[in-house]
């Protein structure tokens, strides 16, 4: 145990020693949902509390977040700092997670390894919730995967607790864990005959505290939408399947310090009655959408490691080998009712990869446990068992390293950029691009501006009303499509230069028009 503890020091070690050694070169990285779940937090720490409660953003990253703002750092290094914290608890999780699983301590050895670049990827490539509820996911894996779980209803209890804070953490945590949460204690009350009292105590306490955390925040939800809901979010991915509603090009953000429609766009994207379930057509739009979120999650599996399918094949083969004994084996059987449902729920809305990250950990955590048995047949020599550790590792590696190298100083040109800008645009001020809506969105954002949207799909003298309709201040135009748009006689050129190779002018307006 001592010479584990000493190992997991070590690995944190080195963790830390990377993260923060990489930390400069991250410092800037950016994306949409960062941007809302940071002003979210801003509204947290000025107490406007009725914008900040947000039916399509959870809560508790910005939680977490508002202590850093507090104490002054600024908003993008203190998301870094908060995801290079998780880390921390997620490499502790994932080590006591592994003794769920029969592995030598060599084998677990290697499991913490591959999580330096894994979580250091998780970390600094997204500023995202996904990987605080994997965190939280892993916890609640410690204990509901315990051999031991029935000794005790506090068990139940922890996990009923850490529910409700996934819940808090991302919203898909609901739904999933009133599936597996039952799940698992079915398969403990089925294991632990002797023990089924507590087993159901357990559930029972789990469940209130679950339910009673969660129903606080969609109370709080519900009440300013004015329906009942766990989360606008899914309404908003099925509605993007919707073939008779356009997103407008202009839009006004939600509220005076929102930066763009995107914190909120529940409340301020048009909205329909149309449900991919109410007729034979849209039934068949999101089937189709499903099947190819399918295929796009087998390759995101394929993606993070060449022996994701080779474990799920050894695991299934394990299981189905012995029919007679198919509940009592724990260490396939609970990962497996757990992966493969997670993975599945988002196949039905949306996915992403880094939606089922909790995912891709727990297939390193399998394949420790396939290797762990491999290793154990007088095949492998010394030789060929270190060339097979080798092979594991770097398998897992490949992908977390290289997509960190990809991203390296990302968002650092777009900031620098903003330095330039600021000069001419003060804080506060409204705008609209000639395209390019993520750009520009990075753009207000460290502008301190809002972004109504961009000349994109829009004729010019529409985009011209619209410009007029909400008194924008501000008008970028990318790649000298200046032409394009006669209605900047009304504009004063700022000035322009160069992006990315490309040219940009920034444009005035001449006469204040009250919004």
């Amino acid at each position: 145990m001592k010479r584990n503890n000493v190992t997991l020091i070590i690995i944190l070690g080195i963790y830390l020693l990377a993260g923060l050694t990489l930390l400069p070169f991250y410092r800037y990285q950016i994306n949409p949902d960062g941007i809302s779940y940071i002003s979210i937090a801003q509204k947290y720490l000025r107490g406007d509390f009725a914008h900040a409660v947000n039916g399509h953003w959870s809560p508790l990253f910005s939680w977490l977040l508002v202590p850093l703002l507090y104490g002054g750092l600024n908003p993008l290094l203190a998301a870094k700092l908060l995801n290079l914290a998780i880390g921390i608890v997620t490499i502790i999780a994932l080590r006591s997670l592994s003794y769920r699983f029969q592995m030598d301590d060599q084998v677990r050895g290697i499991i913490l390894l591959i999580a330096i670049p894994v979580v250091l990827y998780f970390a600094y490539y997204y500023i995202t919730p996904d990987f605080l509820v994997s965190c939280i996911l892993l916890v609640y894996f410690v204990i509901i995967f315990d051999p031991e779980y029935a000794d005790s209803p506090k068990q139940g209890a922890l996990c009923g607790l850490l529910g409700g804070i996934g819940y808090l953490s991302k919203s898909y945590s609901l739904p999933f864990l009133l599936f597996h949460f039952p799940l698992m204690n079915a398969l403990h009350y089925v294991r632990n005959a002797q023990k089924r009292k507590s087993v159901l105590k357990g559930f029972f306490y789990g469940m209130f505290l679950f339910l009673a955390i969660s129903s606080l925040w969609v109370a709080a939800i519900s009440s300013k939408y004015g329906y009942f809901t766990i989360s606008t979010a899914t309404y908003h991915n099925l509605q993007l399947l919707n073939p008779h509603l356009s997103t407008p090009s202009i839009v006004a953000p939600p509220n005076r310090t929102a930066v763009s429609v995107w914190e909120d766009p529940y409340s301020s994207l048009p909205r329909d009655s149309w449900s991919p379930f109410s007729s034979y057509s849209g039934w068949k739009i999101w089937l189709e959408f499903s099947i190819k979120n399918m295929v796009k999650t087998i390759n995101i599996f394929k993606g993070f490691s060449q022996f994701t399918f080779v474990i799920f094949l050894v695991n299934l083969l394990w299981l189905l080998g012995k029919p007679n004994q198919l509940i009592a084996q724990r260490e396939i059987l609970d990962p497996l009712v757990t992966v493969i449902p997670y993975a599945a729920g988002y196949c039905l809305i949306q996915v992403e990869e880094r939606y089922i990250w909790i995912t891709l950990l727990l297939v390193i955590l399998m394949g420790g446990y396939v290797l762990h048995n491999l290793l154990q047949h007088t095949f492998f020599t010394k030789i060929r068992k270190n060339a097979l550790l080798a092979l594991f590792v770097l398998s897992f590696s490949f992908s977390p390293v290289r997509n960190l190298a990809q991203q390296f100083n990302t968002g650092k040109e777009i900031f620098i950029l903003s330095q330039t800008l600021k000069e001419h645009i003060p804080p506060g001020s409204t705008l609209v691009s000639s395209s390019d809506w993520y750009q520009s969105l990075f753009l207000a954002y460290h502008l301190q501006a809002r972004i109504y949207g961009t000349g994109d799909n829009i004729n010019a003298d529409i985009l011209d009303r619209e410009m007029d309709k909400y008194g924008i201040n501000y008008f970028i135009v990318y790649k000298g499509a200046t032409a394009e748009y006669p209605f900047l006689v009304k504009y004063k050129e700022v000035t322009s230069g160069s992006f990315r190779g490309e040219p940009y002018t920034l444009y005035m307006r001449q006469e204040r028009i009250p919004r």
